[in-house]
């Protein structure tokens, strides 16, 4: 029988996604020591929160959903390190903001990461499916420093720094500009384009 366990190593920014992203490194531990062909499933994050009884101020732990990611691990027999990546959002940031101050709490960030999914391993000549544990699901806690969060935080959101959503044709359409007329970056590009535009309507003027 298939026993298998987890843990966080690592949660950092990935910094040359193209949205932003941070990987987290998960090492899978197995105590059976059959060949597992892969481990395949979802990784959930939570954020782990105390609220307080607003009568009696009784502390209630409780969990908000984060976000998710996709594992697939090579062959392994002990242990298997895999990077996972998981997308990130503003309002994810906001939401994590909220609790750690409804919670008091100043200095570490309460990760839960929970594995949903299923193991393929060999006994013998033979090839086996496994389905990990879904009552209750396989999880692992990852405490991160706020000084840490922030710094992933302002990789991806700086003052400097904004994410916009654009149609894939339109992103097509500026691409083709970029490299036609040499531009550096597609700041630079949207810039010239502004001043164009301004000037336009300055002479309509």
């Amino acid at each position: 029988m298939v026993d298998l366990k987890f843990r966080v190593l690592n949660m950092d920014a990935y910094q040359y996604a193209s949205s932003p992203t941070i990987k987290m490194d998960i090492e899978i531990l197995n105590n059976d020591k059959d060949e597992i062909i892969s481990v395949v499933g979802k990784i959930d994050i939570f954020l782990e929160f105390v609220s307080y009884d607003q009568n009696f101020g009784t502390p209630l732990v409780g969990r908000e959903y984060l976000t998710s990611g996709n594992m697939v691990s090579p062959k392994f027999t002990d242990t298997c390190n895999v990077t996972v990546n998981v997308p990130i959002t503003a309002e994810m940031d906001a939401n994590i903001l909220y609790r750690l101050r409804e919670s008091k709490r100043t200095t570490l960030i309460p990760f839960i990461i929970t594995l949903d999914g299923f193991a393929l391993y060999k006994n013998g000549d033979k090839f086996l499916y496994y389905q990990l544990p879904t009552e209750p699901l396989l999880e692992a806690k990852y405490y991160m420093s706020i000084d840490k969060w922030n710094s992933i935080i302002r990789t991806f959101y700086g003052a400097d720094l904004v994410w916009i959503k654009l149609r894939r044709d339109v992103v097509d359409k500026i691409e083709e500009r970029k490299r036609k007329y040499f531009y550096l970056s597609y700041t630079d590009l949207i810039e010239d384009l502004l001043k164009r535009t301004e000037e336009k309507e300055n002479v309509q003027k």
